[in-house]
């Protein structure tokens, strides 16, 4: 059976034996919502043929160390079938509880599942923002599940990824749920068949989810049905034409080497004819105009970035007229590991990370490009600069046109305060004075929160009331800071800051695009990729 699961399911490892040469996982990100769907059908799979061989229902092994990452950054779960099950061998009372819907049971296809939840939950989670650990089982996974933020902020495979942890989280609402069905109701258009083989739904499976489909769904399944009874009859015409042509062609070996020796004499003939014309020589068809690099997306985002800036072959590249294929490459990939990088540092940002937790997961990077620009980034925020913060829009409610505004922005490197005066206009703006301009500056380095408040006044009521009242915290607040809106209900305000630690504002939720100067590559399991946010409930 484990021959069989390692070539049906990339996604699973049978055996602590057969997972001791790779990484455990230490987070979750870019690419992860694909390898936790593997590594679902995967469960699948064993669970199939668990009960076929009628050896329990679920591995009920799942633990913290399970998750493991292969050399290529792909994730990997570690089932040891070999051992007593943790599930069954637990307390309710102890922490592994957590992880298990029938705690003390023989474990159940849903217990692997909620335990996968757990773990990946609990990687995408800092330890600190998780709920306490008391008697552990559905409280706390309920709990665990509203930590993990699904902001439309977040990266597309970001937010994909935290919307299937958060299903497996709570799927322990039905106790006899199988992976296979999880698979149906989650990951839409996909079923598991008979010979556990994962393969789009049938148009039956699609009508009886249909509520849990989406039209775009069918359309794209329609079009593809057309694509290939198109593309089938025009290799059934090629085939016939060729057969055709085999069938009355006459192989004259004499003739084929007559009309050979005729074709050498005349290529000799041009070689040796002399060269009268001046026109100018086609253009090597292997290199690639300059323009295409400097019109890609990514390169007009990150053209000031410190870290494209310090690359000196990047800039040697930058400034020729053509590239090769291997400079069309090597920009890509910088360009690609820079795009990655800006999604990592802006998770950290939005999960308000402490300076532990930031330096962790930078180091924890496998890929060490990306490890590399996340660590300059991280090193412009630890540098105690001053910095400059203006009010880029404001917002008032109707009723406080003509009252008087003071906004308060605390320094907490030096205990003190800058105050910025204004009065609300017709517009339901803020009109600031020109001694007291619409700017404050800071001293600020990675760690230090940035507590603001607003308060209003009128000519009758001298008396400052509280409008906002709020603060920006984890290790990297300053950019928080930035891309921030404070609000109060109908009072908000918001901030431009420079100089800005990290990569541009523009980065965050960035999508580049398809790049002009690369050719696509097929998918590399051969197929078209999985596109699964759309399809999760």
């Amino acid at each position: 059976m484990q021959a069989e699961l390692l070539n049906a399911a990339s996604g699973l490892v049978l055996g602590d034996e057969n997972a001791n040469s790779l990484a455990p996982a230490k987070q979750l990100g870019r690419g992860d919502d694909r390898d936790l769907t593997r590594i679902l059908y995967g469960l699948a799979v064993l669970h199939r043929q668990l009960a076929h061989d009628k050896a329990g229902s679920g591995c009920g092994n799942i633990r913290e160390d399970s998750l493991r990452r292969t050399d290529d950054g792909h994730l990997i779960l570690v089932c040891d079938l070999s051992r007593p099950t943790t599930c069954e061998n637990t307390a309710r009372n102890d922490a592994d509880s957590r992880l298990y819907l029938n705690v003390g049971q023989p474990p159940r296809q849903v217990d692997d599942l909620v335990a996968l939840g757990v773990v990946a939950a609990e990687f995408l989670v800092p330890p600190n923002k998780r709920p306490e650990v008391k008697d552990a089982g559905q409280a706390y996974r309920k709990e665990l599940a509203g930590c993990i933020s699904t902001s439309i902020l977040r990266r597309r495979s970001n937010r994909v990824c935290r919307k299937l942890v958060k299903s497996l989280l709570l799927c322990g609402a039905d106790a006899e749920q199988t992976t296979a069905d999880f698979l149906g109701d989650h990951v839409g258009l996909v079923r598991l068949t008979d010979r556990s083989e994962l393969k789009p739904a049938g148009w039956i499976d699609v009508a009886r989810s249909f509520s849990k489909s989406t039209m775009a769904g069918l359309g794209v399944a329609f079009l593809l049905l057309i694509s290939l009874l198109w593309l089938w009859s025009g290799e059934e015409t090629k085939s016939r034409s060729l057969s055709d042509k085999l069938d009355t062609a006459s192989f004259d070996k004499q003739s084929l080497k007559d009309d050979n020796e005729q074709l050498v004499a005349e290529n000799q003939r041009l070689k040796n004819r002399p060269n009268t014309q001046n026109s100018p020589q086609p253009p090597d068809p292997k290199k690639f105009p300059i323009d295409d690099l400097l019109q890609d997306k990514r390169y007009k985002l990150f053209a000031e970035d410190a870290n494209l800036r310090g690359d000196k072959k990047f800039q040697a590249i930058r400034v020729k007229e053509q590239l090769t294929n291997e400079e069309v490459d090597y920009a890509d990939s910088v360009l690609t590991d820079l795009v990655e990088a800006s999604e990592v540092w802006w998770d950290i940002v939005l999960d308000k990370a402490t300076k532990d937790e930031v330096t962790l997961r930078i180091e924890g990077q496998s890929n060490d490009d990306v490890k590399k620009a996340l660590k300059v980034w991280y090193g412009q925020a630890a540098e105690n600069e001053r910095r400059t913060l203006v009010l880029r829009d404001t917002h008032v409610p109707n009723g406080y046109v003509g009252y008087d505004f003071w906004l308060t922005i605390r320094d907490t490197q030096n205990d003190k305060d800058s105050v910025i005066k204004a009065k609300a206009n017709s517009s339901q703006k803020l009109d600031f004075d020109k001694k007291s301009p619409a700017r404050a500056f800071i001293t600020w380095k990675a760690g230090q929160p940035i507590p603001i408040w607003l308060e209003s006044g009128s000519y009758m009521n001298m008396i400052g009331n509280n409008q906002i009242t709020k603060k920006a915290t984890g290790a990297l607040a300053l950019p928080l800071f930035a891309i921030g809106e404070f609000r109060n209900g109908d009072f908000m305000l918001k901030f431009d800051v420079t100089p800005l630690p990290g990569p541009p504002i523009e980065s965050l939720g960035f999508a580049p695009g398809k790049p002009r100067i690369l050719h696509p590559e097929p998918d590399k399991d051969g197929g078209v990729p999985i596109h699964l946010e759309d399809e999760l409930n």
